[in-house]
């Protein structure tokens, strides 16, 4: 099955299932403390789509540091609250996941 961060999943086979995919793990992580402009993003609905884009160039990475973070209301965020940014490259935690 391909597992990626997308709306809808295909499997080998051709079905799509909808996205339904399993929490990303990283064993290598790096703290990384808001800033005004992550929490008060207007090009972004969700501070971490704002911090994934600023990180890897791609805002649709944002699941990557929502796995290793606790799921909150975008809205509840704060500047210089610290978060867990993995050091592997997204696409490389994506591609061996179990």
């Amino acid at each position: 099955m391909n597992i990626l961060p997308v709306d809808t999943l295909t499997a080998d086979d051709g079905t799509q299932y909808p996205g339904i995919r399993l929490p990303l793990v990283s064993s290598k992580t790096v703290p990384y403390t808001l800033t005004y402009d992550d929490v008060n993003t207007l090009q972004f609905q969700h501070p971490l789509e704002c911090v994934a884009q600023q990180l890897w160039g791609n805002a649709r990475y944002w699941c990557v540091i929502a796995d290793l973070n606790p799921l909150r209301d975008p809205g509840s965020w704060q500047v210089g609250e610290t978060i867990l940014i993995p050091l592997e490259n997204p696409m490389t935690l994506i591609r061996n996941q179990p």
